[in-house]
């Protein structure tokens, strides 16, 4: 059951991202599928004239740049707004904890104690 859940949020995480996803993959896809050949076909050239540590550099700056994009991207899309306002409502909470303990008592406030058996007798039916 567990891992079927997981698979499911994984589905549906996906699902919700996938334009992100796509975003942060492609620079990546095509250093591999563009600057990779054309590092190969350098490498050699460029190393008998001496330049062959730069084009090593300038391919490992390139290679960094889009990880740190892709890294960026991804959590950019798990830190969304929505998940930053229950952090948000979480802290209030948590911040007014003693003043929401008061609505507990619900004999001092008789509208609470109608809406909550109005709420108890949906839940039954």
């Amino acid at each position: 059951m567990w891992k079927f859940l997981t698979h499911l949020a994984l589905i549906v995480w996906f699902k919700e991202n996938v334009k992100v996803i796509f975003q942060a993959i492609s620079p990546i896809l095509i250093i591999i599928i563009f600057f990779t050949p054309l590092y190969w076909l350098w490498d050699s050239k460029l190393s008998s004239l001496g330049y062959g540590l730069y084009l090593t550099g300038f391919y490992t700056l390139l290679y960094v740049g889009a990880f740190i994009r892709a890294y960026f991207l991804l959590k950019n899309s798990t830190t969304n707004q929505t998940n930053k306002n229950m952090f948000k409502a979480k802290k209030a909470i948590l911040k007014n904890a003693k003043r929401i303990d008061r609505f507990s008592d619900l004999n001092s406030y008789p509208k609470l104690k109608k809406k909550s058996e109005k709420i108890l007798e949906n839940k039954k039916t």
